[in-house]
Parts: structure tokens; C-alpha cells; sequence
């Protein structure tokens, strides 16, 4: 709650920004972060926040990096807007998030490629990179690669196939 303050992260600026507009707009405060998961977005919602925010969605365009002023669009501002304007409805899903950065990180994954019944039934897995530091980036893909071959060895029917590593970067043929 209150304004965004520097030591907080990007993300909680932006949230804390939308749940303004929406004090401002319909007397509604936001007390809760929407969970990492696929989010539907409704043109017909982006065309009227584009249209009621103006000023907010052309300055947090703009931002090149992330600011303290930018605005949340397709979590908070756009989610909460259709539930509060009647576009939306609450939804209920389980949903696992691990932080790949992190010390526990390892035991999370192994837990959940394991299906262990502590982890419970999930819909939706969120994988965040929060703040790796750099000297710990290669073996944070290293484990993240394991879990997800572990965890889904079958490829899904939208899966591309993949170049092996050190193959074409994409744009680039190689003349024979």
C-alpha cells in the first residue's frame, strides 16, 4: 500500500500506480497482486484504458526501461479494470511459482518434477528469473533446461524443434 518508493521493485511500482488510477476512476482500492499465469486480454478493455489512462499508458510506452511512474497494464490495470467496469469475471486456478534464483530453488523443482502430492495439483507453473546474479546464470539455465525436459519429456504439438546449440541464429542461412 501507499506510493511506490525507490528500493521496491519495477513490477510493484506499476501495480501500486494502477490501484491509484482505480481510487481515482471508481473508488475501488486493489489489495491483492494478481499470481503469475497466463492473463486473457480483451481489445475492446485495452481500447478503453488507452482511451481513460491516456496520459499513463503513452508515458509508460515511452519508459525505455522500467520507471517509478509506469503503469501495470496486463496484470493489474487491465485485469481489475474488466472485473471492476463488468468485462471480467473472478476466476479460480492453482497456481506454483519458484523463483529459479534462489537456494531452494533446486528442491522446489525436484519436488514438482517428482509430483510430490506436497507440491499439490497445479494448473499453472510459473519459472521467474527475479535477480540471478550473473556468476550463477549458467547453472540456473543448466537446472531450469533438467526440469523442464524431466518434468515434460514430450515435446507439445506448438513446440518447434529446436536447433542444437551453436546452430543458425534466427535470420541467418548459411550458404552451402
Amino acid at each position: 500500500m501507499g506510493p511506490p518508493i525507490p528500493e521496491e521493485v519495477a513490477p510493484n511500482w506499476a501495480g501500486k500506480n494502477a490501484r491509484e488510477l482505480f481510487l481515482e476512476s471508481f473508488g475501488a482500492t486493489i489489495t491483492h497482486k494478481i499470481r503469475h499465469a497466463p492473463f486473457p486480454q480483451i481489445r475492446a478493455v485495452h481500447r478503453e484504458l488507452e482511451e481513460r489512462y491516456r496520459e499513463d499508458v503513452e508515458r509508460t510506452a515511452a519508459s525505455r526501461f522500467r520507471h517509478p511512474d509506469d503503469i501495470a497494464m496486463a496484470t493489474t490495470l487491465h485485469q481489475y479494470y474488466a472485473l471492476l467496469s463488468g468485462y471480467g469475471v473472478r476466476g479460480e486456478y492453482r497456481t506454483r511459482y519458484v523463483d529459479i534464483g534462489t537456494n531452494t530453488a533446486a528442491d522446489r523443482l525436484a519436488a514438482l518434477a517428482a509430483g510430490d502430492p506436497a507440491e499439490g495439483e497445479y494448473d499453472f507453473l510459473c519459472l521467474n528469473d527475479f535477480d540471478t546474479p550473473p556468476e550463477r546464470q549458467e547453472a540456473v539455465s543448466r537446472m531450469v533446461r533438467d526440469f523442464l525436459e524431466r518434468r515434460f519429456p514430450s515435446p507439445s504439438r506448438f513446440e518447434k524443434e529446436s536447433e542444437p546449440v551453436g546452430g543458425p541464429e534466427p535470420g541467418i542461412s548459411v550458404a552451402a
